[in-house]
C-alpha cells in the first residue's frame, strides 16, 4: 500500500455564474456543487484523511451538516497502484448518479403538468454531458508541498486540454431551438407569447422548436417568471 494525494474537481462554475439571473440562482448553483462534492467525499469514505477543504477532523458524522463545499477537494489515499483507476471511476459514477437523480426530479416537478414531455435519450444526454469532473493521483513523498505542486500542475493539463463528446442524438446532432440562457442546448420547456398562443402548441413545436419531445407551457401558466417567462426556452 502506498500514499497518493488525490484531486477532483467538478464543474462547470463558470457557467453557473454567468447564466444565473438573480442572487437566488447563484445560491441554487453553489448548493448543486456542494451536494456533488458531498457525494464523492462520501464515496471515498475515509474522510479523515481529507486534507482540503480542512472541516471536522475529529468528528466525521459532522460532514453530513455541511451545507457549503468548494467545488473540490484533496485527499490523501492509502492504496495499492492498480486499485486506483477503479476508485476514482467509482467517485465519478457516484456524483454521476447523484447529479441524473437531482436533475431528473427537479424536471418531472417542473413538467408534472405536462403531459407531451418525454423523458427521452436527448434530455438524458444533456444531463450526461453537463458536468465536467477530473480527477487525479500523485504519488505523495516525504516533500508534501512538491508533490502538491504536481498535483496542481497536472489537473490544469487536464483542463487545458477540454475535452468534449460529440452530441448525435439519433444521428442528426442537437438540432432544434436553443436554450436562452446558454445557446448550447435544446429546449425541452418553452413558454409561449400571447401571439403564439393563437397558433397552437403543435405549430409552435413543429416550426420554432422543430422538435416534439418538449414541455410547451400556454401563454397563462401560472409560473415563476424567474423560470419562464413568455418566448423563453
Amino acid at each position: 500500500m502506498n500514499k497518493f494525494l488525490f484531486l477532483l474537481t467538478i464543474g462547470p462554475v463558470q457557467s453557473f455564474i454567468a447564466q444565473a439571473r438573480k442572487t437566488q440562482d447563484l445560491y441554487a448553483g453553489s448548493l448543486l456543487l456542494s451536494q456533488l462534492v458531498k457525494t464523492a467525499i462520501e464515496e471515498l469514505k475515509e474522510r479523515k484523511d481529507i486534507i482540503f477543504p480542512f472541516a471536522y477532523p475529529n468528528d466525521i458524522d459532522r460532514w453530513d451538516d455541511l451545507e457549503s463545499l468548494p467545488n473540490r477537494f484533496v485527499a490523501v489515499v492509502n492504496s495499492s497502484e492498480s486499485e486506483l483507476q477503479k476508485l476514482g471511476e467509482d467517485i465519478e459514477t457516484a456524483v454521476k448518479a447523484k447529479w441524473e437523480s437531482l436533475s431528473t426530479s427537479a424536471i418531472l416537478d417542473i413538467g408534472k403538468n405536462c403531459k407531451q414531455l418525454s423523458m427521452d435519450k436527448g434530455f438524458f444526454e444533456q444531463i450526461r454531458q453537463h458536468l465536467d469532473i477530473h480527477w487525479l493521483f500523485e504519488p505523495l513523498t516525504d516533500n508534501y508541498k512538491e508533490s502538491f505542486k504536481l498535483l496542481e500542475r497536472k489537473m490544469g493539463a487536464i483542463k487545458n486540454v477540454r475535452t468534449f463528446e460529440q452530441y448525435n442524438y439519433n444521428g442528426l446532432g442537437e438540432k432544434g431551438r436553443k436554450c436562452s440562457l446558454d445557446g448550447i442546448r435544446n429546449v425541452k420547456f418553452y413558454r409561449m407569447t400571447e401571439t403564439q398562443q393563437k397558433k397552437g402548441k403543435e405549430y409552435i413545436q413543429d416550426n420554432l422548436l422543430f422538435a416534439r419531445d418538449n414541455c410547451v407551457f400556454d401563454y397563462k401558466t401560472k409560473l415563476d417568471p424567474s423560470i419562464l417567462r413568455p418566448g423563453e426556452g
